[in-house]
């Protein structure tokens, strides 16, 4: 066999070789991709998803250990403690169902102590959800009000 007749026989079996074997895994390659990225998508979604339920499942996991206006101020006042706040008012009302109470919070202190406070007071587990958020400006700092809710049946 000459040399000619060797480099077409490897000519045509490459050739058989990309149309029997590489194009079809190209196509089969370029399919499992779309099926990846359609799979990172829904699991995506899922993740999220779940991320918003279990921030749910906390708020109200939150909310039930705080169903009465006695555990309402319990909890306001155990935010307040290390704080360097002034002039606190505090006022829990029992609220009608689905409420379980009404807060009214005024302080007055430095504006690093009224906003860590109000971060803290925002936080799941203190059983407060604001209705109404104000900071003013004061001489001495800042002065914020709070009108919030406390959520959940009455015993």
């Amino acid at each position: 066999m000459t040399a000619r007749a060797a480099a077409l026989v490897l000519l045509v079996a490459a050739g058989a070789l990309l149309i029997g074997v590489a194009l079809p895994l190209r196509t089969q390659a370029a399919t499992a991709e779309g099926e990846r990225r359609r799979a990172q998508e829904q699991s995506e979604r899922s993740r999220a998803r779940l991320t918003d339920l279990e921030r749910r499942l906390g708020a109200l996991a939150a909310v039930e250990g705080t169903n009465d206006p006695g555990s309402l101020r319990r909890s306001v006042v155990a935010s307040l403690q290390g704080r360097s706040v002034s002039q606190v008012r505090i006022n829990v009302e029992p609220a009608k169902p689905p409420l379980s109470a009404t807060l009214k919070l005024s302080v007055d202190g430095s504006f690093g102590d009224v906003v860590a406070l109000s971060g803290r007071l925002a936080q799941p587990g203190t059983g407060v959800v604001f209705a109404r958020f104000a900071l003013a400006p004061r001489s001495s700092g800042v002065h914020m009000e709070v009108d919030g809710l406390g959520l959940g049946a009455r015993p």
